[in-house]
């Protein structure tokens, strides 16, 4: 017999949510997902950053940094052959990369905005280097392509649109 504050507690309880089995399956298959891995402050290695480097983050100062666009160019190059790869193999050509960045003198570096010294920029782990070129490398980087995500985030491109021109006064000596 069960005693009466075992039978308030389980009222108080939310109530279970049934699954069907299909349901049930298809949540026990689907893997959970991780949260995004980062660098504990005390682990990080603060660096000055440099032309060879690449910038983790958005924003024109990735976007125009030397070490970006040499980054940019190499994953271009490869990713009409790392559409055509196994898992294991995509692994292996991110991991390649970042390897290539390394050799050639850069780092992946993220910004700490918290630091008000000048040392603001800290080393990430490769694991966190090669999620970057991995998801460059799936990314779609056609005129279409970009259209497509700007109109999905809500931001459409930025049209120049000239000026028009002032048309000349007539001076007084032309009258």
């Amino acid at each position: 017999q069960k005693s009466s504050s075992t039978k308030s507690q389980n009222s108080t309880s939310a109530p279970r949510r049934r699954l069907s089995m299909a349901r049930a399956k298809q949540e026990a298959r689907r893997p959970t997902r991780r949260r995004r891995e980062d660098v504990e402050v005390s682990q990080r290695i603060y660096v000055e950053m440099d032309n060879l480097d690449v910038l983790m983050g958005r924003g024109g100062r990735s976007n125009h940094h030397e070490g970006n666009n040499i980054y940019r160019r190499r994953v271009l190059e490869l990713q009409p052959r790392y559409k055509t790869l196994s898992h294991k193999e995509k692994t292996k050509c991110s991991a390649d990369v970042v390897k290539w960045v390394k050799e050639g003198g850069g780092r992946f570096l993220r910004q700490d905005k918290t630091r008000e010294d000048g040392r603001q920029w800290y080393i990430v782990p490769d694991s966190i280097a090669r999620n970057k070129v991995a998801q460059a490398l799936r990314e779609d980087h056609s005129e279409h392509g970009k259209s497509m995500k700007r109109s999905r985030y809500g931001r459409p491109k930025k049209v120049r649109v000239p000026k028009p021109k002032k048309s000349p006064k007539a001076s007084p000596d032309a009258i």
